[in-house]
């Protein structure tokens, strides 16, 4: 450990996560629900020190905590889950016509994604 800064570990996040959605049942965005766990965190340790990437992965696995992901489109392509970085497995489903339509979801945290031209633009946070 850094003499100037301290990591917090994941249990506190994901507490802290859980006492802020609690209190507030929407967070609107993802620099948002950074800056309320940082403030938390830093009452217990001024020394604490955490990215809202982070916090979000954390959040992302948490089953009381739903993500909305606003997307948008990319020229880019998603290869991993942007909420929980776990892997976007293809799955293919019949539609009503009898036609195969195809999407990806991801195994950790039930991100789903029909369009591959799309990025994620804002993430909103939502208590279950």
């Amino acid at each position: 450990m850094n003499g100037d800064y301290a990591i917090p570990d994941d249990d506190l996040i994901e507490q802290t996560v859980i006492e802020i959605m609690r209190r507030h049942k929407i967070v609107e965005t993802q620099r948002e629900l950074g800056k309320k766990v940082k403030k938390i965190i830093t009452e217990k340790n001024p020394k604490y020190r955490v990215s809202e990437g982070r916090i979000k992965k954390i959040a992302a696995l948490i089953p009381e905590i739903g993500i909305r992901v606003d997307m948008r489109k990319s020229k880019r392509k998603i290869l991993r889950c942007p909420c929980c970085k776990g892997e976007l497995k293809k799955t293919e489903i019949p539609n009503l016509f009898g036609e195969t339509s195809s999407f990806k979801k991801c195994e950790r945290c039930d991100f789903e994604i029909i369009k591959e031209d799309k990025i994620p633009r804002k993430y909103l946070f939502i208590i279950r």
